[in-house]
């Protein structure tokens, strides 16, 4: 019986989902327009993390495939406009984590 639970406990862990959060920029920030903004993401998993990829609005920006998880953004020329940024973190075991956020751009 000990081993039967044992094979339950590992099947459990490798259906986790990667944990992801967008540590920078924050959620609800200002963004300056036609500026060079790096997106940091913070990933945790029981398993190896194969990539993060970066989304603004739902455009794929960029993956990178060894923590730190960076991605340059360089915002557009649009004042007062809303983006969603989204991080998404793919592990070995196949299985998907997100983090979105939303931010604003200023020129001012």
């Amino acid at each position: 019986m000990g081993i039967d639970l044992q094979n339950y406990l590992s099947n459990i862990a490798l259906t986790a989902p990667p944990s992801i959060s967008i540590t920078s920029p924050e959620d609800g920030s200002k963004v300056q327009t036609e500026g060079n903004v790096t997106i940091t993401a913070s990933v945790t998993d029981d398993v190896r993390v194969t990539q993060v990829a970066f989304f603004v609005n739902a455009t794929l920006l960029c993956t990178d495939t060894t923590a730190p998880y960076t991605c340059l953004w360089h915002t557009p020329g649009r004042g007062n406009a809303t983006y969603t940024i989204q991080a998404r973190a793919y592990d070995s075991a196949g299985n998907t984590g997100t983090s979105t956020i939303t931010v604003e751009s200023s020129s001012n």
